[in-house]
């Protein structure tokens, strides 16, 4: 379970507890979901990090003889950081 308290600047308290919170054992992500957080995640770090490559090279993982193909999706391109 997560819970939230805010105290407003009034003095008010409010609370929220979530028992199966979004991504949580009880309550999974959809792949779907995994694909868009890591799409949304590469973009907002901009590290120049393809997702697709990356998304590609985990979900082969079972496969996978090494994890080269998984290391090579992440690898940061020198000249690819953004400010």
């Amino acid at each position: 379970a997560a819970t939230i308290v805010v105290r407003t600047t009034g003095g008010k308290t409010l609370t929220a507890t979530v028992h199966h919170p979004r991504g949580s054992e009880q309550n999974p992500l959809r792949d779907a979901d995994i694909e868009a957080k890591t799409r949304a995640n590469t973009a907002l770090g901009r590290t120049g990090v393809d997702a697709e490559p990356l998304i590609k090279a985990v979900w082969a993982l079972d496969q996978a003889a090494s994890l080269g193909d998984l290391v090579q999706a992440a690898v940061v391109r020198a000249g690819t950081l953004s400010a």
